[in-house]
């Protein structure tokens, strides 16, 4: 397995084109998705000898989107969102984190300009990082367009993306091993290993949904809390309940493999994990999909868990690591990030 990790170059001047195209991008997850796809050459037998250009709009095909702005029409939990199996061999997993704090001029304000106290006049911002989990070494100077040297460049099929990263990419090479007792995380010659009941640091940004059907048909829609609770009218149950289900909904996904820390000696009353809860969206135009088809409007309802899992089964963990957890995978749901707990004294 390969980690890459692209910091995305959100620009430090609002006064810069690219400042909006790279946001614009970054916002849609549908435009994140097809060019993360394109550092994935397919290599399926049914394509040969078909053109690249063929190979690739067959590749870049988009997961299967919603048929509504909350509901999946699917008959899975797991297939249906993707057009390859996500296993140790094939297929990828990305989720779009915030964790380089940065410093962003702020409008108006000359770079060299300083309020009297001396403190320059900066706003700070949290910088993305894509990280990717593939079967496969990607190929990102192709779908970045960074090997402007060789004989790439005189193929601009997907033309030139450069200017989406603010580094270069960082590719390692990563393994999860697993027997009956312990689970065993390498990254080059790093290597972590956990037995049975060891605690884990874990973050996992998941399309949280429940499965109903309707007319016969099954769908997926946000998480009901009681009703009674919704009318009591009180803001903190009504946020409770909403967090109980949340964590419900990742309980059941670990069954078996995990099993989640709650309460921490560090801080008992900070409520654990950590959830962030939010929409995220994606939209497509006609040319996407063909010239009669209208304009689709897609968004996800999105959780973002971080805390600490006490590994139970380290072959179905590992199994959770590979294939992702819930729905929309392929718009930056469903990779789950492990890593050794540290102590207070070595963070």
């Amino acid at each position: 397995m390969y980690h890459s990790h692209l910091l995305i170059n959100t620009g430090d001047n609002p006064d810069r084109v690219d400042w909006q195209r790279t946001r614009s991008w970054l916002r849609n997850l549908y435009r994140v998705h097809q060019r993360l796809c394109m550092a994935f050459p397919d290599k399926d037998k049914a394509l040969a000898g078909r053109s690249e250009t063929e190979r690739f709009a067959e590749y870049c095909k988009p997961f299967q989107p919603p048929s509504g702005p909350d509901a999946f029409a699917t008959t899975e939990d797991e297939p249906g969102d993707v057009h390859t199996p996500r296993n140790g061999e094939r297929g990828f997993l990305y989720r779009i984190d915030y964790p380089v704090l940065g410093s962003v001029r702020k409008p108006g304000v000359r770079w060299k300009s300083k309020r009297k106290s001396g403190n320059p006049v900066l706003g700070s911002v949290r910088k993305p990082v894509i990280l990717v989990q593939s079967a496969a070494r990607p190929d990102w100077d192709y779908a970045f367009g960074l090997n402007t040297d060789s004989d790439r460049k005189q193929k601009a099929v997907h033309g030139n993306a450069d200017f989406l990263l603010a580094a270069p990419p960082q590719v390692r090479e990563v393994n999860f091993d697993a027997s009956d007792d312990k689970l065993v995380l390498r990254a080059g010659e790093i290597a972590h290993e956990a037995k049975r009941d060891d605690q884990l640091w874990f973050i996992l940004r998941a399309n949280v949904v429940e499965t109903r059907t309707e007319n016969g048909r099954k769908t997926r829609h946000r998480l009901r809390i009681d009703d009674e609770i919704l009318k009591s009218g009180d803001a903190q149950k009504v946020e409770q309940a909403r967090r109980e289900v949340h964590l419900n909904w990742l309980r059941k996904k670990l069954e078996g493999a995990a099993t989640l820390v709650e309460k921490t000696l560090d801080n008992p009353k900070r409520d654990h994990p950590f959830i962030e809860t939010g929409w995220a969206h994606a939209s497509r135009g006609e040319y996407d999909k063909g010239a009669k088809a209208d304009k689709s409007e897609m968004q996800w309802w999105s959780v973002t868990y971080s805390g600490r899992l006490i590994l139970k089964d380290p072959e179905k963990l590992r199994a959770l690591l590979l294939s992702g957890i819930g729905p929309a995978k392929g718009f930056g749901f469903g990779l789950l990030s492990v890593g050794p707990v540290k102590e207070k004294s070595e963070a």
